[in-house]
């Protein structure tokens, strides 16, 4: 039986690039109390992918047989259990390096000003090969006119997944972005080189 990784429901944090934290778990994660606003699965080889618009969020999970890690960018606290590889809170800069179920998680965050030249930027409308396809949403604000947006896209090849977001924040006139790089570890070539 595999066990979710379960939100804490008053962990809730206001809507704000302050309050955001990146999350790499080993693992499913429940995503309730979390609305999922859209989703898309995909195969990508043995491994089931899954990417998640929560809101002014994103979620991905990647998944073979019973082995499962997701990734979770959001404003809500921290897993009730402990099975987070890598978790911090985003402002400025970041980086993460995890390898993880035969597979290389590098993630890198920055904080640009909202409308700059190096945001993300996708249209509408859908792409024909679903291995290369974004999604995007936007989440109305109850405090302003304006909406935040979550725009997801990404490629897939053989042995790589590319994921790179934006989760715009208009009252703070920044944009936080993420590139999730995650590749395949060749184990029958580590162990060769390894002598084994």
């Amino acid at each position: 039986m595999t066990a979710n990784c379960v939100i804490n429901e008053l962990s809730f944090a206001a809507h704000s690039a302050s309050n955001l934290r990146y999350r790499l778990v080993r693992g499913p994660v429940q995503l309730a109390p979390l609305i999922v606003l859209d989703s898309r699965t995909l195969s990508w080889g043995e491994r089931t992918v899954t990417f998640y618009v929560l809101g002014a969020s994103h979620a991905m999970s990647i998944r073979l047989g019973r082995r499962q890690i997701t990734e979770m960018l959001s404003c809500i606290g921290p897993p009730v259990n402990r099975r987070s590889i890598a978790e911090f809170g985003v402002i400025g800069s970041a980086a993460i390096t995890a390898v993880v179920h035969d597979l290389s998680v590098v993630c890198k965050l920055n904080q640009l000003p909202l409308g700059s030249a190096q945001t993300v930027t996708v249209t509408t409308h859908q792409s024909d090969n679903p291995q290369y396809a974004y999604m995007e949403h936007e989440y109305m604000n109850p405090d302003l006119s304006m909406p935040s947006w979550t725009r997801l896209r990404w490629q897939l090849n053989a042995s790589s997944l590319l994921l790179e977001t934006e989760h715009t924040y208009p009252q703070e006139g920044i944009s936080i972005q993420s590139e999730t790089t995650v590749t395949v570890i060749d184990t029958f070539r580590q162990e060769s080189a390894h002598g084994r």
